[in-house]
C-alpha cells in the first residue's frame, strides 16, 4: 500500500458545551483543556492514523463545528461531503441529546453522502454520578439510525482513540479498500500519460530549436 495517508474529513456537530473541541484536543494532542472558548463558525486539525491490520494510513481531516443556534446554516458548508459525522452530546445534559434527535441527526442525513459514517458520542463519562441521559436508550437509538455508539471523557481520556478504531473498523471494508485501490492506480496512469506527454513537449521543443 502507498505511503501516503488516505485522506478522511470528518465533522464534530453538536451543542454548544458538549465538549467537542476538548475532544479533538484529547484525539490530537492528548491533552485537556478544562477552560475552552466556544468555536466560533468552525476550526481545523488533522492526525494520520496508522491501521496495521490494513497496512494503511488515515488522515482525519477534522471539523469542529460551532454549537449556538445562531450558527446551524453555517455549519452546513462543513457536513455537506464529510465522511465521518461524529454526534456529540454531554451526557449530564439532557437538552444536548434530545438535539440530536430532534435537529443534528436529520441534518445529517438530508445534507451529508449517503455512505457516511455515523457515531453518536455521550461525552464526560468521568462525571457518570450526574448522568442524566440513559446510556441504553442513548445506544438504543444509536441501533435505530445505523450509528456507532461510545461514552467517552475528554477530560480523562476514555474511549477517544477507540472512537477512530473503531470508525476504521467501519470504514476500512473490502469495497472501500478495492475503491481506494482503482484510484491509485488511475492516479498513476493519469501520471504516466503526464510524464509521457511532457517528454513528448520536450522532443518537440528539441527539434524546433535544432531546425
Amino acid at each position: 500500500m502507498d505511503d501516503e495517508p488516505i485522506s478522511i474529513k470528518c465533522v464534530l456537530l453538536g451543542e454548544s458545551g458538549t465538549g467537542k473541541s476538548s475532544l479533538i484536543e484529547r484525539f490530537i494532542n492528548n491533552t485537556f483543556k478544562k477552560d475552552t472558548l466556544s468555536t466560533l463558525i468552525g476550526s481545523f486539525s488533522s492526525k494520520i492514523v496508522f491501521y496495521e491490520k490494513e497496512n494503511i494510513k488515515i488522515r482525519f481531516d477534522i471539523w469542529d463545528t460551532a454549537g449556538q443556534e445562531k450558527y446551524r446554516s453555517i455549519n452546513k458548508i462543513f457536513y455537506q461531503d464529510a465522511q465521518v459525522t461524529l454526534l456529540v452530546y454531554d451526557i449530564t445534559q439532557e437538552d444536548t441529546y434530545k438535539a440530536i434527535k430532534d435537529y443534528w441527526f436529520s441534518e445529517v442525513k438530508e445534507n451529508s453522502p449517503e455512505d457516511a459514517i455515523i457515531f453518536l458520542i455521550g461525552n464526560k463519562s468521568d462525571l457518570y454520578e450526574k448522568e442524566v441521559v440513559n446510556e441504553e436508550e442513548a445506544r438504543q437509538y444509536a441501533n435505530e439510525i445505523n450509528s456507532l455508539y461510545k461514552l467517552v471523557s475528554a477530560q480523562t481520556g476514555e474511549g477517544i482513540e477507540d472512537i477512530f478504531k473503531m470508525v476504521g473498523e467501519r470504514l476500512l471494508t473490502e469495497e472501500f479498500l478495492q475503491k481506494i485501490k482503482e484510484e491509485n492506480n488511475a492516479n498513476n496512469n493519469r501520471n504516466s500519460i503526464k510524464n509521457i506527454m511532457a517528454e513528448n513537449t520536450k522532443e518537440i521543443k528539441k527539434k524546433k530549436k535544432c531546425c
